[in-house]
């Protein structure tokens, strides 16, 4: 039986892959609900209501907060409701991108596979103006944001950088500017009980141009969200061989000429939970867990 944690932590210029085990309660399940069965332990464990008779093979873009994009009914520890999609197997071939405030589950009661060129992905993205939105990971943590770079007081000088965002351990502290700080690290969660994800890094302070200037700069551009939250599930085994993402997103300039840039997202959680064996890395270019905080 294996339970298997990997948590992302410091964003900013580093970033941390750790790899923590769950409590063994020492079966498939933690015991059945109505005819239903349930897996995990502690404040991961996931109950389902009824054993689903169809494989899954979910692909696109997914918004956790949907009840049609999350059809499987379920229980989980009381006030942490999750979007879980369910399957007899599930198999990702394809990418799936999920967004919204709710982690994400795939439980299998058989065997999950994610085959290449197959990606699940609940990283935040920064987005590239109409060519690519930004998108923010689903269970993004945002109410746990970094500190912000202090914001210059006098003419011509430079305002501080945001901090990278926190989690698992502290994010980067900003950059000074001329004379201003950058913002400190957010508090740490240490590892992570349930399913939630990254914090989010910290606004770039703004310069301040001369007074003759009507043109005054403004505090950075919103800094990178945390990476998301995503829980794979299976009765049987699970088989690596495509890649699962939740990177924090990169921070944004800062604007004018002197305002200072913005935090990086800390990186999010990918949780795994197998009954029998967690399997993968046989195929070239396979097999990737990325938790990468966001660039500051």
């Amino acid at each position: 039986m294996w339970r298997v944690v990997f948590a992302g932590a410091l964003a900013g210029c580093n970033s941390l892959l750790g790899i923590h085990d769950l409590p063994d309660d020492g079966g498939r399940g933690s015991g059945t609900i109505d005819g239903g069965v349930c897996y995990g332990s502690g404040g991961f464990t996931i109950c389902l209501s009824a054993l689903p008779a169809q494989a899954a093979t979910p692909s696109g873009s997914i918004d956790t907060d949907s009840a049609t994009d999350c059809p499987a009914s379920y229980s989980t520890p009381s006030g942490n409701p999750w979007c879980v999609i369910a399957g007899s197997s599930v198999t990702i071939g394809a990418t799936l991108r999920a967004s919204g405030s709710r982690p994400l589950v795939l439980v299998s009661t058989g065997v999950l596979a994610i085959e290449l060129p197959g990606v699940v992905d609940v990283s935040s993205h920064i987005g590239n103006g109409s060519m690519a939105p930004a998108t923010v990971g689903a269970a993004s943590d945002t109410g746990c944001a970094s500190g912000s770079g202090a914001s210059a007081s006098v003419d011509d000088k430079s305002g501080g950088g945001g901090a990278g965002g926190s989690y698992a351990t502290g994010g980067g502290q900003g950059g000074a500017g001329d004379t201003e700080a950058g913002g400190p690290g957010g508090a740490t969660s240490g590892v992570p009980t349930t399913l939630v994800g990254g914090c989010s890094g910290g606004y770039g302070g703004a310069g301040d141009e001369p007074a003759s200037d009507a043109c005054k700069p403004t505090p950075s551009d919103p800094p990178g969200a945390g990476g998301g939250a995503v829980y794979l599930v299976a009765g049987d085994t699970i088989q690596l061989d495509g890649v699962v993402m939740a990177n924090g997103a990169g921070g944004g300039v800062g604007n004018q000429a002197r305002g200072g840039g913005a935090g990086g997202g800390a990186g999010g959680l990918v949780v795994l939970w197998a009954g029998t064996a967690i399997s993968g890395g046989m195929i070239a270019g396979g097999s990737v867990l990325s938790t990468n905080g966001g660039g500051g």
